[in-house]
């Protein structure tokens, strides 16, 4: 996908992981099943970050709008579903807003990737992976360190129950 080498290849781009292991072989899960299923109020419970999420029916597999708030920045992502397989959804936004100070939008570019590796029969490695492009050096200036904790935290919390969910939801 163009848009995802060209956000892996930037230098500005800031990227962050998250990766957790769940109990559940490989074979049970859908990725895209599990992020098209999911309710505005299950994604709301999995940060506090986590303001509202609608499902999108454009583009070949649809995509997504996320309203978060990370590092004191309201965010609002409309994600298109790039890619997808059943062990793996990549998403991108290149139309995000970051609010700074709750008013002043500022364009920020987005990559969210979703996936699952097989570790053993029973067990599987759930992976979230953010990348993040903020054209503005204003905002890079001003939140870069400050916005840098506050996603790799805001990762680890809704990762984290992602993994569960996605465990509860593919177990036999």
């Amino acid at each position: 996908n163009n848009n995802n080498e060209y956000l892996k290849n930037n230098k500005r781009m800031k990227n962050f992981y998250y990766e957790q292991e769940i109990n559940v072989p490989i074979d049970n899960i859908d990725m895209y099943k599990w992020l098209r299923e999911l309710t505005d109020i299950e994604y709301q419970s999995f940060s506090k970050g986590h303001q509202a999420m609608g499902h999108l029916n454009e583009g070949e597999f649809g995509g997504m709008i996320n309203v978060e708030i990370v590092g004191g920045l309201l965010l609002v992502q409309h994600y298109s579903i790039k890619d997808k397989s059943k062990s793996y959804v990549n998403s991108y936004s290149d139309q995000s807003r970051a609010y700074l100070m709750g008013v002043i939008p500022i364009k920020v570019e987005v990559s969210w990737s979703l996936s699952v590796v097989g570790i053993s029969n029973q067990k599987s490695k759930f992976v979230c992976e953010v990348g993040v492009l903020i054209p503005s050096k204003i905002l890079s200036f001003i939140s870069g360190p400050v916005l840098s904790y506050s996603l790799k935290r805001h990762l680890k919390e809704e990762g984290a129950l992602f993994a569960m969910d996605i465990e509860k939801k593919f177990k036999l």
